[in-house]
């Protein structure tokens, strides 16, 4: 991992086009309505006073802390640059060589799919290429090109929690 200097200067990729780029949301953004926000809020104040009235104020703090988590969890995502070059990706500014990775697999979230690249080590973790607006198939082809592929269809813990927010 690096920058995406280094990663061309490592690789001599000066004069080298990626072979794909785009740029798409970081996650769908869940619609929530105003009745949404209004419950939440409602919700918070309620206990909050509740709490104020048997004088817990750390539980004051901490459902006031509560609802502006839920309130940020539903923020606009940011927009996340993704390119493919012969020997690697680069998501976000971060540079991956394809030999960091050991296997890929996809993993379609509503109508946002994404590579899974997992990463080699044995802490190694995961990261995630939005493929968004991009043709899937023609990421797919290539990283397959150059990785294994595992069929992976668990959901991430984290995704699970973020569908029901």
């Amino acid at each position: 991992m690096g920058t995406i200097e280094d990663f061309k200067r490592e690789k001599e990729l000066d004069s080298i086009e990626p072979l794909y780029k785009w740029s798409t949301p970081e996650f769908n953004k869940a619609s929530r309505g105003k009745k949404w926000y209004l419950a939440i809020i409602s919700a918070s104040a309620i206990l909050a006073i509740i709490l104020f009235l048997i004088g817990s104020w750390s539980g004051v703090g901490l459902v006031v802390i509560a609802s502006l988590f839920f309130i940020y969890v539903n923020s606009k995502p940011r927009s996340i640059e993704c390119i493919v070059y012969q020997d690697g990706v680069v998501v976000d500014g971060k540079v991956y060589h394809f030999s960091d990775f050991m296997s890929f697999s996809v993993h379609q979230d509503k109508d946002l799919p994404r590579l899974r690249l997992r990463v080699s080590g044995r802490f190694g973790g995961l990261v995630l290429l939005p493929l968004g607006n991009t043709d899937p198939a023609k990421i797919y082809a290539e990283v397959s090109k150059r990785l294994p592929e595992v069929k992976d269809n668990s959901t991430d813990l984290v995704d699970l929690i973020n569908k029901y927010l």
